[in-house]
This record gives structure tokens, sequence and C-alpha cells, in this order.
């Protein structure tokens, strides 16, 4: 069930009635007062609208009291939670995304929260503003929680070696790609969770004063882009990674790597620490 803002409804039913009066009586008029009809009945739509639609996935719950605690939870701890629902929330700000995703996981019964990590771009192309989804979670409890073997199963298995070219290494196919656009817009959900990705190395990049903070000692600042160069981030490298890359870049070779977002540069580029190369 849609909850509606009663006092924005009641304010434009007491507008609509007063554009029924008879002031207009010229057809260019009357025109007018159809399309200033029309516009308000649209406001009137999306006004009441909730900012969330949510969509049950799993066992339904009784809600939560309005002040109940919800937690915001990252992909490494999904483990301990089962989903029950998915918000699409749509705001203008990462706040009210979050705030909104609250009230719907109270209302669904949930405890926690978890931002995924795609957006409908249909959607926000007609809405002018981000419709993000979320993941509705609810504890679970000790009788049914993973196993220490369910739990070592989920850890990437080790194989022979590893290096830069990623013919050998651990098994990342479980991790998640992060979408470009949420990585510039909501770092501070997605800061220290540890995603995959594929990029060409550009060039090595010389490290700004306002990023020396996120350098480890010994490390390489390297841009990367997409194959259409649309997206480029930058990419904290170790020192023992430096000549494997520079070939790579020569070459024109993909890099298949594994990251965790630590910053945003100049509003455009986002910021990366290297964990690892992906294996093939």
């Amino acid at each position: 069930m849609i909850p509606y803002n009663s006092g924005n409804c009641i304010c434009l039913f007491i507008s609509f009635r007063f554009l029924q009066r008879p002031l207009f009586h010229t057809v260019k008029e009357n025109t007018m007062k159809r399309s200033i009809y029309l516009f308000l009945m649209l406001v009137l739509m999306f006004s009441c609208k909730s900012p969330y639609e949510l969509v049950r996935t799993g066992p339904i719950y009784p809600p939560q009291p309005q002040d109940a605690e919800v937690k915001i939870v990252g992909w490494g701890e999904k483990a301990h939670y089962e989903q029950i629902a998915i918000a699409d929330v749509g705001e203008y700000t990462l706040d009210r995304r979050i705030q909104e995703a609250m009230k719907a996981a109270r209302e669904a019964g949930g405890t926690a929260i978890m931002p995924k990590l795609t957006t409908d771009s249909e959607l926000n192309a007609k809405s002018g503003f981000l419709v993000q989804s979320f993941l509705i979670l609810k504890e679970k409890s000790e009788d049914i929680a993973e196993t220490p073997e369910q739990k070592v199963a989920t850890v990437p298995v080790e194989k022979k070696g590893g290096d830069i070219e990623g013919k050998t290494g651990p098994d990342y196919s479980n991790l998640p790609r992060a979408k470009y656009r949420l990585l510039l817009s909501d770092l501070a959900l997605l800061k220290g969770t540890t995603f995959r990705g594929s990029m060409y190395p550009v060039r090595y990049y010389r490290v700004p004063r306002t990023l020396k903070t996120y350098r480890k000692t010994n490390s390489h600042l390297l841009l990367l882009s997409s194959r259409s160069g649309s997206s480029r981030v930058l990419l904290f490298l170790p020192k023992d990674k430096y000549t494997a890359v520079r070939a790579m870049i020569k070459s024109k070779k993909r890099l298949d790597f594994v990251y965790k977002p630590v910053a945003v540069y100049k509003s455009k580029f986002p910021v990366l620490e290297y964990v690892d190369t992906i294996a093939h």
C-alpha cells in the first residue's frame, strides 16, 4: 500500500476546486485553464506518492516500530542476514535515499539495508533524480546461521602463485562489480568494500596533494580507462607491479583487478586501492 502526503493532497484539491470556478471565458483562457489543471494533476500524483516502492522477496514479518534501529551493511556482511524485500528509492541526495530505505525496511520488518550496486538508467531519466535499489535484510537467527564450514567455502581459494597478468591466483568470481556512477556519488556506502573491475591502464599519474593521505608507502598512482574512454579511475598500485603494468600500457592489455574505493578526485575520478589481480 502506498502512503500519501495528506497536506499536499488537501491543498491541491482546494486548488482544483478554485479552478473550476467560471473565471475564464475565451477559448485561449479555457485552454490555459486545462493546462494548469493537468499540471496540478501531475503534481498531485507525484507529491502524494511515497519516495520508495517496496517489493517483498522473502518471508513476511510484522512491521518494526518507527524508531527501530536499521543498520547499513556492506556486501561482506550479507552472510549474516536473509533478504526479505527490495526497495527502489527515488531521491535527490544519498542521505534522503538512505532515510527512505530505512523506512521501507521498518515497514517490511527488516533490521538492515544494503545498497545494490546498479541503478535503473531509464527510471533515472524519467524522474530526473537517482533511483537506487536497496536490499531489505533481517538478521538470521542463531539456529540457521552459517556454520564455520559454510563460511570457509565463501573465501577465495588460492591457486598456484599469481602475477599481474592474472593467469593464476585466487578465485574472485563471486565479488560484485561497482557501477561507475555509484563510485562517484555513493562513496560513503561503498568505501572499504571489495569489488572487481576490468579496465585498460593508460599512464602513471602524478599523485595530487589532496590524495597523498590515501597513498601507501612505495605505491604509484595509475590512470585506467574503459574501452570507450567514457569512464576513468585512479588506482593506487604497489611498487612491485610497476614494471609489469608499464608493459601492459605499451601492449594495450586489459587489467582485471580487485580493489577498494577510497576517494573521489575532482568529482570525476573514482580513486581506488589495488588489492589483487584477478585470475583467468
